[in-house]
């Protein structure tokens, strides 16, 4: 069975809910005021200031003292014994790849190329004059034989004239003999010119041979020695990063 409520009782609820607001209200107030006053800020609005950020570079230049040391250290040794003659990159510079750094004193060694120069266009030149002299002893030969040839077959006409004039009671037996004994006197003559010719060719080919040997070591020296004499220029090499070193 319900039961009504008094007046009397429904006043005090209303009572109580209205402290229990008044309450939770000034609690909350009090930690509101609580957190502003614990994470006040101590910078004043005045003492800020603000910008639009944009992209760009940000530099900025300090002064500092010390001693700069290079990434890497490279030993660039002479290929030949010379003395400094001019440093021109003193330590500590920047240099690129090809520049010189230092000139050396190469009297010594240019003397030694140009000597080594000069013997290789002398055998050069005697190479020269052995063809030459290979295509004459040719040309010697073959005239020589020429008139060897001409000479014998004068002598064969001359061994055949005398055996007719012999067949036709005109001539002698000696005469016959003599005549076969010239024509070959000539031949051998004839074949002693070829073998000597002959051999002095192949002594002069082996002649050609030799000097054009020493000439190919003449000039493996002298390019051996021009390499020597470029790689005497210290310059810079390429560094391992970038184009420039210091």
């Amino acid at each position: 069975m319900d039961t009504e409520i008094t007046q009397e009782v429904t006043s005090k609820n209303r009572k109580n809910a209205v402290v229990i607001t008044l309450i939770s209200v000034a609690a909350l107030a009090g930690a509101v005021w609580l957190v502003r006053t614990t994470f006040k800020s101590t910078i004043k609005k005045s003492e800020i200031t603000t910008a639009v950020v944009t992209t760009g570079n940000i530099e900025n230049t300090i002064n500092a003292t010390g001693e700069v040391l290079p990434e890497f250290e490279e030993i660039l040794t002479s290929p030949i014994n010379a003395s400094i003659k001019n440093v021109i990159m003193d330590a500590g510079n920047k240099v690129k790849a090809g520049q010189s750094i230092l000139t050396l004193d190469k009297s010594a060694t240019q003397t030694d190329y140009e000597k080594l120069k000069f013997q290789l266009e002398s055998k050069q030149n005697d190479i020269r004059k052995l063809k030459l002299d290979l295509n004459k002893s040719f040309f010697d030969i073959q005239s020589n034989n020429d008139i060897k040839q001409l000479h014998i077959s004068n002598l064969a006409d001359a061994v055949e004239n005398a055996k007719r004039l012999f067949a036709a009671g005109g001539g002698t037996r000696e005469g016959i003999e003599q005549a076969e004994l010239n024509l070959k006197v000539a031949q051998l003559e004839k074949k002693q010119l070829e073998n000597e010719i002959k051999n002095k060719q192949q002594t002069m080919q082996i002649e050609i041979k030799e000097a054009e040997i020493a000439a190919s070591i003449l000039n493996g020296d002298l390019d051996a020695l021009q390499r020597k004499l470029n790689l005497a220029d210290i310059i810079a090499t390429p560094c391992r990063r970038g184009n420039l070193c210091k």
